[in-house]
């Protein structure tokens, strides 16, 4: 997810109002402990993407490289990268990659970038 500076880190993503996350394994979205709908469930091999659009003021999540829509709207100002994780599976293992380079799926649309 994505966090504004002063966000607190002890806290699950989106455990506070300036953090915003989305949690695959229960299909979930958090922003200040206030959760809702978002995606479907996961299953391990699952390629998640995040983008923040800073123009549109949005955050979306991507499945596979597929969008999930919108999930969040009106943001605006600093943001920070927000990766929080709870191991509870057999493996315990995930990669997060911030390389355009090393991405699995592209995203055509913004390919200006």
């Amino acid at each position: 997810g994505i966090a504004k500076a002063g966000s607190n880190l002890n806290t699950f993503g989106g455990g506070d109002a300036l953090q915003w996350a989305f949690h695959p394994s229960q299909s979930l979205k958090y922003n200040n402990s206030v959760s809702g709908a978002y995606g479907s469930g996961s299953v391990n091999g699952t390629v998640y993407g995040v983008l923040l659009d800073i123009s549109a003021g949005t955050l979306t999540y991507f499945k596979d490289g597929v969008s999930l829509g919108v999930a969040y709207s009106s943001l605006s100002g600093v943001f920070y990268p927000l990766l929080s994780a709870v191991i509870n599976t057999d493996t315990g293992q995930g990669t997060a990659r911030f390389a355009r380079a090393s991405w699995q799926y592209g995203l055509a649309e913004y390919a200006q970038w």
